[in-house]
């Protein structure tokens, strides 16, 4: 997954300002209850007030926050506010299966529903106004996919299908699936997405579905956008709040770092017969996940402002359909998604004011133990200069953590996003000479950095820094293009992970054996021969490597480096040594392509 994540948040680096409400216009509202919202974290189900305070965790308390997908996902909470539903997702195989779970409003008595299987699948369950829930499944074999809606009671008792779409194999067609279901308030009518297959989803916010309406007493049913990612019903079921995608390039929702979102979506309002579309909210942004309160606001995700590229940086807002008292909730690291409101009593769901900040910010993402990668990962902390950690992965050999969800509002008090990748100097193996020949070297805290200064046709500037066996970029950052200033701030607030800061030098180079052969044996022939041709013409390799290797020989002499044997089987091997790929690297250190 380390191989995807550079060239995709590269991609990710764009800058626009937060269209913020102005405070003030809305009038008060009043009420012996205050209402709650319920949302997933981090892979947990957790539930604050209707202004963002006092958050709390009812299902995950033991699990380690991250941005990774998999957990508890999209909770939906019981007319009588006594149970909540949601979805678990797993990987299996290489795919990622969703279970429905139920338990009490507390969080106790967590139970599993249905458990999903490659060829038998349940997702999105959702209450119905006669407290059961509606949930999506769709089953397949060789000759037939049968995709449906159903509705069942708490304790898994009275399985009843309320749509069902049967489908036979077909070369070159795809499997059509139902998802997002919600039955209006008044019983009459379902609302749906039909996914048409395309990215093979199932119960994934995916390619192209068509969010449709049906009237169950006919069973006639229109669609109401081409391309959407679901809604919900006004508490009068005359109107729809949904989520509709901006043009057709729209992929699954972004906030694993896989992806990246080229594509935007908006929360719209929607009369129920299809007329009357509206943008509930102003500006370019990815808004998903509308819930309608008892007492008429609207509570959805969303990615907005200088970093909104970014899935990670995904937190929960509340607005009156109006589009009045656009309030954010949320502030914090991993991403807070999937909120519903749980107002039983129609209890108050308004902010402490229009418009105004969130608590927070809540920084609870933490790199993984640096025993996976085992390469002395280094990081900034939880925060570096307002910057949150957003996102980490880590496997043998390599880790990646993003500083891109600001914790300042307003964002302009944050810099530019920032990318660490740590991997195994061994994978970098026969490159040393490119890297200290290259011309661009800085040492900063007792180690070597190397600038790229100028960007090129698809990189950023970055910085390469030696530490220990750990071989690490900076893309992104402070002080981008100067060389003075280039990531020094970054550099000086770097530490291992699991240890504590302490401003001191970090741990001194270790180059790669084979490196260091090959460079003696260089510097012997130059020695004797005092010539760059003739030498290049004994060992066999370019003028580059040669000239590279006889800077390297005057840097080990002067540095304080260890030596690290490589195994042959600890990353690829590779060869610095003819003109091609020791010029390509010197290129790309001098950021050209």
């Amino acid at each position: 997954m380390t191989g995807k994540i550079l060239p995709a948040m590269l991609a990710a680096m764009l800058i626009w300002p937060l269209a913020a409400e102005a405070k003030g216009g809305d009038p008060a509202e009043v009420s012996s209850a205050l209402a709650t919202v319920v949302f997933s974290n981090g892979g947990r189900i957790l539930k604050m007030n209707a202004d963002g305070s006092d958050r709390k965790v009812l299902f995950g308390k033991h699990r380690r926050p991250e941005n990774d997908g998999l957990g508890a996902i999209e909770p939906s909470v019981s007319p009588d506010g006594e149970k909540i539903t949601f979805g678990f997702r797993r990987e299996a195989r290489y795919e990622k299966l969703i279970d429905i779970w139920v338990m009490d409003s507390d969080g106790s008595h967590a139970r599993k529903l249905f458990r999903s299987s490659l060829d038998r699948r349940f997702g999105d369950p959702d209450f119905g106004p006669d407290g059961k829930i509606v949930a999506a499944s769709f089953r397949k074999n060789s000759r037939l996919g049968v995709a449906r809606i159903f509705s069942v009671k708490t304790d898994g008792k009275g399985f009843r299908t309320i749509y069902r779409l049967r489908q036979e194999a077909r070369p070159w067609v795809s499997w059509k699936s139902l998802a997002e279901p919600a039955v209006s308030p008044d019983g009459k009518r379902l609302l749906y997405l039909l996914d048409p297959g395309y990215d093979g989803t199932y119960f994934e916010n995916g390619y192209k579905s068509a969010l449709r309406v049906m009237n169950l007493e006919s069973g006639a049913s229109r669609e109401l956008s081409e391309y959407s990612l679901g809604g919900a019903w006004s508490p009068d079921s005359q109107r729809i709040a949904f989520s509709e995608v901006d043009s057709s390039g729209d992929e699954d929702f972004c906030w694993n770092a896989d992806y990246t979102c080229l594509d935007y979506s908006r929360v719209r309002i929607i009369n129920a017969d299809g007329t009357g579309a509206r943008d509930l909210t102003r500006g370019v942004a990815d808004e998903r996940l509308p819930d309608w309160s008892g007492d008429g606001r609207i509570v959805f995700q969303a990615t907005r402002g200088k970093f909104r590229d970014i899935g990670e940086t995904t937190e929960i807002w509340s607005v009156r359909p109006t589009g009045r008292c656009l309030t954010r909730l949320t502030n914090g690291s991993p991403a807070s998604l999937d909120p519903v409101w749980s107002d039983p009593e129609a209890a108050a769901t308004a902010p402490v004011g229009c418009g105004a900040k969130p608590p927070g910010p809540n920084r609870e993402l933490q790199p993984l133990p640096a025993t996976i990668s085992n390469v002395g990962d280094l990081w900034l902390g939880a925060n570096f200069r307002n910057l949150m950690l957003s996102y980490t992965e880590s496997e043998p050999r390599n880790s990646s953590l993003i500083y891109g969800d600001c914790g300042a509002i307003p964002e302009t008090k944050c810099g530019r996003m920032l990318i660490i990748y740590n991997t195994d100097v061994c994978q970098s193996r026969g490159y040393a000479a490119a890297f200290f020949g290259s011309g661009a070297v800085r040492r900063q805290r007792g180690i070597p950095l190397f600038l790229s200064l100028k960007p090129g046709r698809e990189t950023p500037p970055f910085t390469v820094g030696l530490s220990g066996r750990n071989l690490f970029f900076m893309i992104g950052g402070s002080g981008v293009g100067d060389h003075s200033r280039q990531n020094r701030k970054e550099v000086d607030a770097l530490r291992p992970v699991g240890a504590s800061f302490t401003g001191l030098d970090l741990p001194a180079p270790r180059i790669p054996t084979g490196d260091i052969r090959a460079m003696k044996k260089v510097k012997r022939v130059y020695d004797r021969t005092g010539s760059v041709a003739r030498t290049a013409e004994i060992v066999g390799r370019g003028e580059y490597f040669v000239r590279s290797n006889i800077r390297f020989a005057r840097s080990f002499k002067a540095g304080d480096y260890g030596r690290v044997n490589c195994p042959r089987s600890g990353g690829t091997r590779t060869d610095a040594g003819n003109d091609s790929s020791g010029s390509s690297l010197r290129h790309l250190l001098a950021g050209r392509p």
